[in-house]
């Protein structure tokens, strides 16, 4: 759990909050979800973060707060998930991709083309004379052509022209003959 801030607990009750420890005291991994009656004490808490100017690596970290509103007494409680679908680093987002593919495949074939599944073309798509799949995702209005795709996520309006592309996750809008990006 060291990527990940981690809880620590006395009880049901989240004791202390540490972000990225070297040395966790515990593996429970906070995972980015929270629910807090009292909204209007956390804003407080968080503009009196950002007020003090205090940060780290160029941040205000959030579980500084919510670190805080438990020092302060909010009883804060975990509850324990089934499934997190980590989208922290690359990896892992192709990872999540792949898990969700196996849930929601969908397209419409295209001529010229071969379509290994799993894989999320949009309608919008257009893909010519290219491989795609398996564990590929294609975004709205994304062009391929004469490309073989495979293990990517390719975001809106990217064209991928003459290329091939693996492990990877394509930016919004990127146009161009050659992608280096893995994972």
């Amino acid at each position: 759990p060291r990527r990940f801030g981690v809880v620590e607990l006395k009880g049901r009750v989240i004791t202390r909050i540490v972000e990225k420890p070297q040395r966790p005291k515990s593996n429970l991994a906070i995972v980015g979800i929270y629910y807090l009656a009292d909204s209007a004490l956390l804003f407080e808490r968080l503009t009196q973060l950002i007020r003090s100017g205090r940060k780290e690596k160029g941040e205000y970290p959030f579980t500084w707060t919510l670190q805080e509103l438990a020092r302060s007494g909010v009883a804060i409680r975990p509850i324990r998930i089934e499934r997190w679908l980590d989208c922290g680093t690359v990896a892992a987002i192709l990872e999540t991709n792949r898990f969700l593919l196996r849930r929601n495949c969908h397209f419409r074939p295209r001529k010229g083309c071969i379509i290994i599944p799993p894989v999320f073309i949009d309608d919008s798509a257009r893909v010519e004379s290219s491989i795609i799949g398996p564990n590929v995702s294609l975004g709205p209005d994304v062009t391929v052509r004469e490309s073989i795709v495979r293990d990517a996520i390719v975001n809106s309006g990217a064209v991928l022209e003459r290329m091939v592309v693996a492990r990877a996750v394509v930016g919004v809008g990127h146009a161009g003959k050659m992608l280096m990006v893995q994972a």
